[in-house]
């Protein structure tokens, strides 16, 4: 078991920060298997991120359909291009969709 790092740290506290000022729901939408919830919830843990509302779907352009309302603003954030052009594509039922990636740097800076 390896414990995860912060791939941009400053930046999820300050979009999570700003959200709560705008009285936004925050969650979790990941790919993983339902089977790796507890480990999952170890992770936020251990990053120390206040997220309890977490979500496991395979696709995840058709589950926010599910779940959002059609009066609801959308800020999607993933590391997968495929994830992101999916929600850009799929999701039909928000007020607004917004999709950022982030990629990750495997060089010590």
């Amino acid at each position: 078991y390896k414990n995860p790092e912060h791939t941009d740290k400053d930046g999820i506290f300050d979009l999570m920060k700003r959200a709560k000022e705008h009285n936004c729901r925050i969650l979790c939408l990941t790919a993983r298997s339902k089977e790796l919830e507890n480990e999952t919830r170890k992770h936020m843990d251990h990053l120390k991120i206040p997220i309890t509302e977490i979500h496991f779907c395979e696709d995840k352009g058709q589950y926010l359909n599910d779940i959002l309302d059609k009066d609801d603003d959308l800020i999607f954030v993933d590391d997968l291009r495929g994830n992101v052009l999916d929600v850009l594509n799929d999701v039909k039922i928000a007020k607004s969709v917004m999709c950022y990636q982030f990629t990750i740097s495997h060089e010590k800076l």
